[in-house]
């Protein structure tokens, strides 16, 4: 059966590795460095593919995922036997634990039972120095704890090649395409699931009105709030740049009423992720448990008009505000939205992602299919045009014989 590697690490060192491993004829240096390159050959009459994944970190997520499904794919049908992360026997740099994080977080956990570091030597791979380095520095330490083993490879050694190739071929754990797709589905699942772990339970004062500040970078919000407490409590600059990038809860006592304001990040802000606003959103559900009483937005035909620079019609302005909600909170009968109305929100999105996603399969194994009938063209056209270039050779040996 066919040992399918995939290569980790630097471009020039996994080059350099699969060279000595399967010789320099069956190793052709890829004319790009973005893109998955595939090299066959044989060790000790075993057929042994050797694919270079490209450097994930810095890229679009996009193109970081259909790197990672193409050299997957280019495993079928077997999988990847071993995910080799080929690095120089040194200290990590930072370059290297962000790339190192990019695989874990594309891969799953699901890779570190298939995972073998190479360090590359120059000398006897035997040595207790290169032990003792690793013993010696806890990152290099870690990153071997969390694989299934490492070896240390003298890459001009050649006969150490077929030893390499078995201690590498010990992993029983494959990693295939299906694997590949099942940890992106999940991975859709949870991002578009809300957190749930950011709701707690708690109890305030029933005489306490709850409210959230909503609303775009730029239009107000923080200074709104600051003008309810009464103090300059939420950081806010006049812009569209975001000053709040995180659920911020302050209190303050209005005649005999207390209220709770919690400023939220902006919606649209371009400098965080959808998740992250989606995540904070929910966490000012939980600021204010047992459950907001006004959510200040552009819903309901409710509104209130703020001056924010009229400071001495503070106290009508604020007034009449509380006085709308609580007439809001009246006309609803008391009630507020709790974090139980939360949590039913949340199960019924779930049960709505998953119909979804099972419409979404059928489509996403078409588009694997796809893509790996891609790969296997391209692999074929790679192999003809490898074959013709070995006949001219032959062909050219040939004449220079005969004359």
């Amino acid at each position: 059966m066919r040992l399918n590697l995939v290569f980790c690490g630097r471009q020039q060192s996994k080059t350099s590795v699969a060279q000595a491993i399967l010789g320099k004829a069956a190793c052709y240096p890829s004319s790009s460095t973005s893109k998955c390159t595939r090299h066959d050959g044989q060790v000790s009459l075993r057929p042994v593919s050797i694919i270079e994944l490209p450097e994930l970190s810095g890229k679009p997520q996009k193109e970081v995922l259909e790197e990672c499904l193409s050299c997957v794919s280019m495993c079928d049908p077997e999988g990847v036997h071993a995910f080799v992360i080929v690095l120089p026997l040194r200290a990590l740099t930072d370059e290297d634990k962000t790339e190192f994080k990019t695989i874990q977080d594309i891969f799953s956990s699901r890779i570190n039972n298939c995972t073998v570091i190479l360090f590359i030597v120059e000398s006897d791979p035997k040595s207790p120095a290169f032990t003792e380095f690793v013993n010696n520095h806890e990152d290099v330490k870690t990153l071997c704890q969390g694989s299934k083993g490492h070896i240390f490879f003298n890459i001009n050694d050649k006969t150490q090649a077929p030893q390499v190739v078995e201690e590498i071929s010990k992993s029983r754990d494959w990693y295939t395409t299906e694997v590949f797709a099942k940890i992106q589905i999940e991975r859709l699942t949870q991002t578009t699931s809300f957190g749930s772990s950011f709701v707690r339970r708690g109890r305030t004062s029933e005489k306490t009105l709850r409210i959230v500040l909503i609303g775009k970078t730029g239009r107000g919000k923080s200074s709104s709030g600051n003008r309810i407490l009464g103090r300059n409590a939420f950081k806010c600059d006049l812009g569209q740049i975001a000053t709040t990038k995180v659920c911020q809860k302050e209190q303050s006592k209005l005649n005999s009423c207390c209220v709770d304001v919690v400023d939220t990040p902006g919606l649209f802000d371009m400098r965080m992720s959808n998740h992250e606003i989606n995540e904070e959103m929910m966490k000012c559900i939980s600021l204010l448990a047992p459950g907001p009483h006004k959510l200040i937005s552009d819903c309901g035909n409710r509104y209130h008009v703020f001056n924010n620079k009229n400071k001495s019609k503070r106290q009508a302005q604020v007034e009449e505000l509380i006085k709308k909600i609580e007439t809001l909170v009246e006309e609803n009968g008391g009630s507020c939205y709790t974090n139980e109305m939360l949590k039913e929100a949340e199960a019924a999105i779930q049960e709505e992602v998953q119909r979804l996603l099972k419409e979404k399969e059928e489509e996403m194994k078409r588009e694997i299919q796809e893509m790996k009938e891609k790969h296997k063209r391209e692999i074929k056209e790679l192999e003809t045009k490898m074959d013709k270039e070995r006949e001219e050779t032959e062909r050219m040996r040939e004449r220079k014989t005969e004359n």
